[in-house]
Order: C-alpha cells, then structure tokens, then sequence
C-alpha cells in the first residue's frame, strides 16, 4: 500500500510537471509583442518616430483621417537588393494600432529574392508565434487573440512582398471612432446647409 501510495504522488508530480512545461511551450502562446525593426505596439507616435529617423529611415508624417488611422508614418530604406518600407497608422490619440511592412525588388534583381525573403519569414514566424492557421497565407496567426501577424501571398508577377500585423482591439475602437466622427461631421455641414434656407 506504501508503494502505491508513493507512486500515485509521482504521477501527480509528472502531471503537474507536465502541464507546467506545456505552459512554457513555445507553440502554446508567443508571450512576445508581434514587432518588426523599431515597429512595436507599446510605443508611443514620438517614439515610434524618432527610432524611425535614427535607424536611417526616410520618415514621412500624415494626418490621414482614414479608417485606416488617424495619423501614420511612412519609413523607407534602401537596402542592396530590395526597398524596405514601413506604413504605421495610429489611432486619435496616437497609439500604433496597425503596420504593413513592403519589401519592393530593386531594378535588374530577381524575383527569386523576394520568394527566398517570403520562405525565411515565414520560417521566422513560425519559430517566434507558432505554426500558421490558415492555408490560403505564408503565414496567420491570431497571437494570444490579442494581435493578427499576416505574411501576405507573392503574387507570381509582383515585385513586391507584404507582412501586415494589428492588434485586434484597438484597429476596431479606431474604426467605431472613425465613424462615429464622419456622422458628426455629416451631422454638423448638413445642419449648417438647413439653416441657409
């Protein structure tokens, strides 16, 4: 009775090791914040910007009035074989809520580095979020149903490849916001127009 006693408590100790490690997996959740080069959902627009600028961007500023963002910034960099750039788009109150990276082919270079980029990307994503969960994509992953990281299709005839990431709550408080302010917008020049009659 001691023996069996004494293995019960083992196996209770294996289960309880077991799910603990299944905690720590690498595949079960990222516990990373989806990123690319200085592009990071915890930091600011001046922050955003100013990492822009140091790391040899070229940065371009807009207040777009979009449903896309309030606000964005676009940063390009040359590199030897293709063009980097990043669209960052922020909500009213300045908060990164969404970015596309655009990797664009330099004149007189293969294709074939473009797709060769695409397959070590997605092999990076895999290794950083966990396997994708959707067929028709190089690669989507909801992570921690928190962020949406998207590695976009190489269209054959495209000089260009695309990743794409959101995080999920803030794109849609941003879209009820966008709305909400064109109908009062609307609401305000159709009143004014009323009132010239």
């Amino acid at each position: 009775m001691g023996a069996r006693s004494h293995m019960t408590k083992n196996l209770g100790l294996v289960v309880l090791l077991a799910f603990l490690l299944s905690l720590y997996s690498p595949t079960a959740s990222a516990q990373v914040m989806p990123g690319y080069s200085f592009a990071s959902f915890d930091k600011n627009y001046n922050t955003l910007l100013g990492a822009a600028r140091s790391g040899g961007y070229q940065v371009k500023e807009d207040e777009i009035n979009s449903p896309y963002g309030k606000y964005s910034l676009r940063a390009e960099k040359a590199q030897n074989f293709y063009k980097e750039e990043l669209f960052l788009f922020f909500n009213e109150k300045k908060e990164l809520i969404s970015f596309t990276t655009r990797f664009t082919l330099a004149e007189n270079q293969s294709k074939t580095v473009l797709d060769r980029l695409v397959a070590s990307v997605k092999e990076k994503l895999v290794q950083k979020y966990g396997p994708g969960e959707r067929q028709n994509y190089p690669y989507f992953k909801l992570v921690e149903n928190k962020y949406e990281v998207v590695l976009k299709p190489r269209q054959y005839f495209s000089a260009t490849a695309e990743s794409a990431f959101r995080e999920l709550a803030k794109v849609d408080a941003y879209k009820t916001y966008y709305v909400q302010e064109v109908q009062r917008l609307e609401n305000e020049e159709i009143s004014k127009t009323v009132k010239n009659f």
